[in-house]
């Protein structure tokens, strides 16, 4: 698994990936059709999740990428239950 933005630049590599509080999306060409995990807590103070999560979220529906979305209640981190979640979701892959 990869960073979100990294597999969309690099199709070289094209491995689902994980995003656990992502805060951007490296800009360029966008190609292949990776998919995604992304978590994000409803609180965060430092990555807000309008901001970070919802919106790389939803950029990627809007460009047809399978994503899936984890809002948690809490803030920057990552509790082990949303951990174990995406590593499920690596597995199911």
């Amino acid at each position: 698994a990869t960073a979100p933005g990294t597999d969309l630049i690099y199709p070289e590599t094209p491995l689902p990936a994980v995003g656990l509080l992502p805060g951007l999306v490296i800009e360029g060409p966008w190609v292949g059709k990776p998919r995604f995990y992304i978590s994000h807590g409803k609180h965060d103070p430092i990555l807000p999740i309008e901001k970070c999560g919802r919106r790389i979220a939803a950029d990627l529906n809007a460009h047809a990428y399978g994503v899936t979305l984890t809002e948690f209640d809490g803030g920057h981190e990552i509790p082990a239950d949303v951990l174990r979640e995406g590593f499920r979701w690596l597995g199911s892959l």
